[in-house]
């Protein structure tokens, strides 16, 4: 009976159309996957491919009853029926994994093999013993999953985002390197226990691609979700590696190096950090990529508001741009907020937070829209830019997508080379993914005003029933 609700809530929600100066969408569609949660899309390599215009779908679905099977799925190059999604069909690469998450391909330079999909997975009790795995045979011919990462003293890990593969030790081979969370239930009155770490796991001599429980080698505590490896530029105009590090926790955003002048982290002794901001917001996702269309790299930000109201303050979700200073170790980093207000609605907020992920919907040259989750408060939204000037961060935001759950990790990419943009949405409580496609409004594009789906707020109604499913 609930089941069926939710397929009347569309029709309850109320619909806002949306329609901006600078870009046109149309929701093409959406296809059926049982609680999809993230998703990545990929350029495709290693095997004959009709254009560069090639991506393959790769998407985790979980359940958080404790004895449910969860799955990763791939599409394979997903752009040949992106105009009829309902056609999609994902293939299960694996249902082994308890909580998987974020789902990455490995660059073919890592393993001199094209193909392999890693997977990071675990969250909360009890499916908090999580794992990074690799998976060989990617598309058609998928292998059994092979651990790199191991759990000391019986500790359970949880990793969310994908690693980045950097050679940390200076042997040639690439490492992968990655944020973990350690999440302990207590009981009550006594609070969870939380630690994270920024940790490298080391691709062995040979056979690393078949070797499990890679070394592992923690550079700093803090990080819980995710890391981003970068080359940034230091006084004289030369680059270092380096880590951007947001805490979730630990509510501050910082970076991290080594001062070994080849960039090797084997010594502790010359690892040092610094701090970006600690405005005792909740750090949650971070990308390097020109916001503004000046023609320099950013960084792109996102708070959650979960759990600010704890301390006395009023929960609220931030979207933030960071310009990069002239030399990253000792510089200011100049902060711009451009969206904030973002909170879960309704009384049941404990354990909630928004927004999520975003990612930019860039075309040309100008300064692109930005697509953003809201996570648990059930939206996708346009982040759209007042003007093209590059010195303006002020944009309105504007809801896309309503749902009647979670909305997930969204991706977007050109899939089929013409010119125009597609994005994923997992919509965690609808059980589908919607399909979207966006195109320059001023470049005469026959893209229009979206004509399919929902837009706008849900009604009390969807969120009781949405509140039954997935709590009651």
């Amino acid at each position: 009976m609930v089941r069926a609700l939710l397929y009347l809530l569309p029709f309850i929600a109320l619909s806002l159309p949306l329609h901006t100066s600078c870009v046109d969408y149309q929701e093409l569609g959406a296809f059926p996957v049982a609680f999809p949660a993230f998703s990545t899309l990929v350029r495709a390599e290693g095997r004959p491919l009709p254009s560069d215009h090639v991506y393959d779908l790769f998407l985790s679905s979980f359940s958080v009853a404790p004895d449910a099977t969860d799955h990763v799925w791939g599409v394979q190059d997903v752009g040949r029926t992106i105009n009829e999604p309902g056609e999609i069909q994902p293939t299960l690469i694996s249902d082994v994994f308890a909580w998987p998450n974020e789902v990455s391909i490995v660059p073919e330079t890592v393993f001199a093999e094209s193909g392999v999909v890693c997977v990071c997975s675990g969250r909360l009790p009890p499916k908090n013993n999580g794992s990074v795995a690799l998976i060989a045979g990617w598309p058609g011919n998928v292998g059994d999953a092979v651990l790199i990462s191991g759990t000391p003293q019986g500790q359970p890990w949880s990793y969310t985002r994908a690693p980045q593969w950097v050679d940390m030790n200076g042997d040639g081979r690439l490492d992968a390197v990655l944020a973990r969370l350690s999440f302990v239930l207590s009981p009550p009155p006594i609070p969870p226990t939380t630690q994270g770490e920024l940790v490298w796991f080391e691709q062995p001599v040979s056979s690393g691609l078949q070797t499990p429980n890679w070394a592992s080698h923690v550079v700093i505590q803090g990080p819980e979700f995710g890391s981003l490896a970068v080359r940034l530029t230091i006084t004289g105009g030369d680059e270092k590696q380096a880590f951007l590090c947001p805490e979730y926790f630990g509510r501050r955003f910082r970076i991290v190096w080594t001062e070994d002048s080849g960039d090797i982290w084997t010594d502790p002794t010359l690892i040092r950090t610094a701090t970006i901001d600690d405005d005792i917001e909740r750090y949650f996702d971070v990308q390097l990529t020109d916001v503004n269309g000046d023609g320099k790299d950013d960084l792109l930000v996102v708070t959650s508001s979960q759990l600010t109201s704890a301390m006395g303050r009023k929960p609220n979700g931030t979207v933030r741009v960071y310009e990069i200073p002239e030399d990253f170790r000792s510089g200011t980093w100049e902060r711009h907020v451009i969206a904030s207000g973002f909170s879960v609605p309704g009384s049941m907020t404990m354990g909630k937070g928004t927004p999520g992920s975003a990612v930019l919907l860039k075309r040309d040259s100008n300064k692109p829209t930005i697509l953003l989750s809201g996570d648990d408060d059930r939206h996708a939204y346009l982040l759209v830019p007042s003007t093209d000037d590059p010195a303006d961060w002020s944009y309105d935001k504007r809801p896309l997508l309503a749902s009647t759950g979670i909305v997930g990790g969204v991706s977007a990419a050109d899939i089929d080379g013409d010119g125009n943009i597609e994005a994923f949405i997992p919509a965690y409580g609808e059980d589908k993914v919607h399909v979207f496609r966006f195109a320059d409004a001023a470049n005469g594009s026959d893209v229009r005003m979206v004509n399919s789906g929902t837009v706008g707020l849900l009604s009390p109604v969807s969120v009781i029933v949405a509140w039954l499913v997935h709590y009651g």
